[in-house]
């Protein structure tokens, strides 16, 4: 019975280890970064000193978080390739930046939003938690990925 389940278990061992996965290297999984786009929307508004209703304020919180996941996404398929030791080139560096500045704009603009309107009762706080939260982590993000660059 011992010998059957040390079998077993260094079949599964010797499988788990296995370099590729369905036919793809590794090299195929890295992504190119001609193709990685680039978001366009992010959270903006030219409202002020106004009393926000919850319709809107829930449609405001869901673009902010959806711009920034869209974001998020974008760069770290940037980071995959400077993970896997391949190097930006001048455009692609650029790129990244444009993503790291948007992403900067639209935790500020978010911010700007929730300081300068009346919001709905229970909003405030975890208004401005959510974009503490999501401008700590783009800030620490940021700062990651200028170590990866230099």
């Amino acid at each position: 019975m011992r010998k059957i389940w040390y079998g077993m278990l260094i079949i599964v061992t010797l499988s788990a280890c296995s370099q590729e996965e369905n036919g793809a290297s590794i090299e195929d999984t890295i992504p190119q970064a001609e193709n990685i786009e680039i978001p366009d929307t992010i959270f903006e508004s030219e409202t002020k000193n106004r009393l926000i209703d919850e319709e809107e304020m829930k449609s405001s919180i869901k673009t902010y978080l959806d711009s920034s996941e869209e974001l998020f996404n974008a760069s770290i398929l940037f980071e995959e390739i400077l993970y896997s030791d391949q190097e930006l080139n001048k455009s692609e560096l650029e790129r990244l930046n444009e993503i790291n500045k948007l992403a900067i704009e639209n935790d500020k603009n978010f911010a700007d939003y929730i300081s300068s309107n009346t919001l709905p009762e229970g909003y405030r706080k975890e208004s401005k938690r959510i974009s503490d939260y999501m401008t700590a982590v783009n800030q620490y993000l940021y700062g990651w990925r200028k170590r990866l660059i230099i």
